[in-house]
């Protein structure tokens, strides 16, 4: 398949995430089609769009990158800090944090907008049940 790259889909944020945190992989997991054995075998495009459309799933790695993008602004500013090219340490991780929070409230709207469509799509899933049982 062209869109998978070390065993996930490049075009997708957890692809790209699963490619960073797991270099080098070539199983089948995480919606590749595919060959691949070891310990990611049996898995296939079914479970791994499950895996994606799982808001807990999607909300654990949402708050996975909050920790990374926070360690790595603290340390950016550390450098920036030793260079002397910033005096107010206070200031800097003020800015750090306001960067990381600005993040997990976008990640986050998104979530909520997600769990929104998903229970829209089930009560009219649900009406239109009803619907077809009603004589």
């Amino acid at each position: 398949d062209a869109d998978c790259a070390g065993g996930a889909r490049a075009s997708s944020w957890t692809g790209l995430l699963h490619m960073l945190v797991h270099p080098g992989c070539s199983e089948s997991h995480s919606g590749c089609s595919g060959g691949g054995g070891g310990r990611h075998a049996g898995r296939g495009a079914d479970q791994g769009k499950a895996a994606e459309s799982n808001l807990n799933v999607t909300a654990a790695m949402l708050h996975l990158i909050a920790d990374v993008l926070r360690g790595v602004t603290i340390l950016v500013a550390a450098v920036l800090i030793e260079a002397n090219l910033v005096q107010d340490v206070g200031k800097a991780d003020a800015v750090c944090a306001l960067v990381v929070a600005a993040f997990v409230a976008m990640g986050s709207v998104a979530l909520v907008h997600r769990m929104c469509v998903g229970a829209a799509a089930a009560v009219t899933a649900a009406a239109a049940e009803g619907a077809k049982a009603s004589p």
